[in-house]
Formats: structure tokens, C-alpha cells, sequence
């Protein structure tokens, strides 16, 4: 093969590179602009939370993968938090909205429960180590059922989760989440039943 050819098709690959290395989010992580805020900040926390934040974007995960994602996110928020100092900010994904990563906006919403064939359910449920957070709305049979979810059990052998199934957009997340996020989750579930 021509020298000049090589060169070409290893500089092809190599410009190509970038559109190949995305998350699941669609963005690079150098691409994760909620972590520019620490990026002056004590070294090492601008990777970390990087490394968080992708760490959070677990769409189409399941079974070990998800495990795997799950403790690595909460190894990295861990470390995030031991190396800050005082005058650091808190992490950025869980500081700036701190929204339940089951679930975006437009899910959270009261007119996405409130133009469903039957009126959304909330059942809420606080017990000693042990919280639970439910809506529901729709049903199975006109095809519109809804469903969102969170489960902190503080400590034990039960693991934090939150969920949310959706039969008219298709979407269904199940996943870990950290005790901060299981709190967001089932705080985002309370004030969208108060707001019903």
C-alpha cells in the first residue's frame, strides 16, 4: 500500500474517533458542560464528576451492566466527596437539580398524568429504614398506563431503585440509585401527587 494512503486512512480514523466515542447520552464526556463549574475547582473533582455524571446515564443497561454502573457512579461521587475541600461545590448533577434519573421533565410533569384514561394513584408509604414513593395513572387495557417509583431503604439488604414505565412513549427505566437520588426521586413523586 502507498505510504501517503496510509497516512490518509489513519488520519481518516482518527478525525472520525470523536463521532464514535459518545455516551449514552450522546455527548463525549468532555461534552458533559454541568461539570465546568469545578473545573477551577480542587484538581481532580473535574473528572470525577464527569465520571459521575456519565456514570448516571444508564439507558438500556440491565442486569450486571446496571450493577456495575450503579457502584461505579456511587465510587466516584465517594471520591468526589473526599477530595473536596470547603470551598468546593457539591456535585454538580446532584447540586444543580437534583431530579431523580429515572425520569425526565417532561415525565414529572401533572398534564402527562392528568391526560390519562383513568385519574393518577399516589401511594406513599414511610416505615422505619424503609420509604416508598408510587404514582400510577392509565390503564394496561387502553394502552396508556404509567407508572414511576422510589424505594429507599436507607440500610439493609435492599437496594435504593426507582423506575419509571410508560406504555405510550415505550420507555421503561429500572435502575440502582444512591441515597441522595432515592431521596429526589421519591421527593419529585410527592410533589407532583400534592400538585395532582
Amino acid at each position: 500500500m502507498n505510504p501517503l494512503t496510509i497516512v490518509l486512512l489513519v488520519v481518516g480514523l482518527v478525525s472520525a474517533t470523536p463521532s464514535w466515542a459518545k455516551t449514552r447520552d450522546g455527548l463525549t464526556p468532555a461534552k458533559e458542560t454541568v461539570c465546568d463549574s469545578v473545573k477551577s475547582a480542587t484538581p481532580g473533582l473535574y473528572g470525577l464528576c464527569v465520571s459521575y455524571c456519565e456514570a448516571r446515564d444508564l439507558d438500556g443497561l440491565s442486569g450486571d451492566e446496571l450493577l456495575h454502573k450503579a457502584a461505579q457512579k456511587q465510587k466516584a461521587l465517594d471520591r468526589y466527596n473526599a477530595r473536596r475541600k470547603e470551598t468546593d461545590p457539591g456535585m454538580p448533577c446532584v447540586a444543580q437539580n437534583n431530579a431523580c434519573p429515572c425520569w425526565g421533565p417532561t415525565a414529572n410533569s401533572p398534564v402527562n398524568w392528568l391526560t390519562r384514561s383513568t385519574e393518577p394513584q399516589c401511594v406513599v408509604m414511610d416505615e422505619t429504614g424503609l420509604s416508598h414513593q408510587r404514582r400510577t395513572a392509565g390503564s394496561h387495557t387502553e394502552k396508556d398506563f404509567t407508572d414511576s417509583g422510589a424505594l429507599r431503604a436507607g440500610t439493609g439488604p435492599v437496594t435504593n431503585v426507582c423506575w419509571h414505565d410508560d406504555e405510550m412513549t415505550g420507555t421503561s427505566t429500572l435502575q440502582n440509585v444512591s441515597d441522595v437520588d432515592a431521596i429526589a426521586c421519591g421527593i419529585e413523586i410527592q410533589t407532583t401527587c400534592n400538585q395532582l
